[in-house]
């Protein structure tokens, strides 16, 4: 009888467990089960309005052909002379006409589209809608103007054109003294530290920088970004969101469909360039760089690394020929090594604009202060960052 009471018991206890295991798995949402979405952020509040507007109606296109590919959210801030001048949350829905027929969720006020909290919101937003829809926020487009690290007081020559600082210019609060029109990767990294995403795609010029990277590193598992500007018709978004919102991201493919659009046009427009990191492997390469950057000399002696803007400014020399120079004396190349596994992937024509050959660079660029060439307000805003700190970058002199 006792053991009758005993294996009954067992098997009630037993059924239970099933059922509240059932039960509890049944809330779990993983990846996989759930609708992929991506969030695409566009400062276009400046001289990128119209392309702005063209690679939205190449989404609305993308959804025509691929109803079921997944979801794409963008927030535009247009120039202020437009009809919709006022910043809109969509749903990109299909449609192959002109005029961009996408779902509005949110009209909002004029406002600054490049102040941090301002795109907090907007993400918190998109964040929530995708939790409602049993979606999975996978990826974050930001498209604007853009330039590496570099703070406000610093512009980079661009064919982009206006040049801007960080990421994202809003032209209209830039012509109020009142307000801060663009935002630095500093108060980027603080709003997305409370996301995490498996991608993070730079639609703007000059991203591929490593102190962006790096500051970056802990909100997402891959970044995709140019080392050089990007010319304004941005990525093909038609031919690239098909890989973005496939079951497994394809960054390969991404990449070879950038560059292959701009290899398709003429002259110096058959430019670009695009890199995509493993952020995991930051770390420690980090932790290479510094080592080796311990073992040289304070003085750079007639060197010339490739620059990745027009106007040489001394901001974006390539990372692969400063590692090279760090390593010059030493037979072991493990930083090389590591920067191999960093970089995914690197796509490029041969040169950018006809001026900077593209043939022998690595795709992601690094400063090097300098003490000739070093201005303060730009050097006491590098120092706050990441990336300075976790290799202990020292000033230059060159000779």
């Amino acid at each position: 009888m006792k053991n009758f009471f005993l294996r009954t018991l067992a098997i009630v206890l037993w059924q239970v467990f099933l059922f509240t295991s059932c039960e509890k798995d049944s809330n779990i949402v993983t990846k996989k089960e759930s609708k992929r979405a991506v969030f695409v952020y566009m400062i276009a509040d400046n001289d990128l309005d119209f392309y702005a507007t063209a690679n939205i109606n190449e989404m609305e296109t993308f959804m025509a052909q691929n109803p079921e590919a997944g979801s794409v959210y963008v927030y535009i801030d247009r120039a202020k002379n437009r009809k919709t001048a006022h910043p809109i949350l969509y749903q990109i829905t299909a449609d192959t006409s002109a005029k961009i027929n996408s779902k509005i969720i949110k009209v909002y006020p004029e406002n600054n589209s490049a102040n941090e909290k301002v795109f907090a919101e907007a993400l918190s937003q998109v964040q929530t809608i995708c939790a409602i829809n049993n979606e999975f926020l996978r990826g974050l487009v930001l498209w604007s103007h853009g330039s590496a690290w570099l703070p406000e007081s610093v512009s980079l020559a661009s064919q982009r054109a206006t040049a801007v600082k960080s990421f994202g210019l809003d032209q209209t609060m830039a012509n109020n003294e009142n307000h801060n029109a663009e935002m630095d990767v500093r108060k980027l990294t603080i709003i997305l530290n409370n996301y995490h995403f498996d991608f993070i795609l730079f639609d703007a010029c000059f991203m591929a920088s490593i102190e962006v990277f790096y500051e970056l590193r802990n909100t997402t598992d891959y970044i995709i970004a140019s080392p050089t500007e990007v010319l304004a018709t941005g990525f093909p978004y038609k031919d690239i969101l098909t890989d973005m919102l496939s079951a497994t991201v394809n960054y390969q493919k991404i990449a070879q469909k950038y560059v292959a659009f701009f290899q398709q046009k003429k002259g110096v427009l058959q430019s670009a360039s695009v890199v995509t990191v493993k952020t995991a492997e930051l770390p420690q390469f980090a932790t290479l760089f510094k080592y080796y950057l311990n073992t040289i000399s304070r003085e750079i002696t007639d060197q010339k690394w490739l620059q990745y803007s027009q106007d040489e400014v001394d901001y974006l020399f390539d990372l692969g020929q400063v590692a090279d120079y760090l390593q010059k004396e030493q037979t072991n190349k493990k930083l090389t090594e590591q920067l191999g596994r960093l970089i995914t992937n690197y796509h490029h024509t041969s040169y950018f604009f006809g001026k900077i050959p593209l043939q022998k660079s690595s795709g992601i660029s690094i400063y090097i202060p300098q003490s000739a060439t070093l201005q303060n307000d730009e050097y006491e805003f590098y120092k706050t960052l990441s990336w300075t700190n976790a290799v202990n970058m020292p000033i230059f002199t060159k000779h």
